[in-house]
């Protein structure tokens, strides 16, 4: 079966994807990440924040509009679709 560009659009929207105080871009996760949870990426909060993304419509619309965290992306695809 080969995978199309939809394909991998549809399932990077079908996930998680949250930011830090002050992030520059968004990052991906399959489930809904806890506080202390790093992203597929490796990166995760300081021990005083959490994750961003979903606590009031501004927020929500913040994360959207960032762009994805491109390791988050290439790891994420590498799990779904391992070369």
């Amino acid at each position: 079966m080969t995978t199309t560009d939809g394909d991998i659009a549809r399932y990077l929207d079908s996930l998680e994807w949250r930011f830090l105080n002050r992030g520059r871009c968004s990052h991906g996760f399959v489930t809904a990440p806890t506080d202390g949870q790093s992203a597929a990426c490796l990166v995760g909060p300081s021990w005083f924040r959490g994750w961003m993304g979903t606590g009031n419509q501004a927020e929500y619309e913040r994360c959207a509009a960032l762009p994805r965290c491109k390791r988050c992306v290439r790891v994420l695809l590498e799990r779904r679709w391992p070369s």
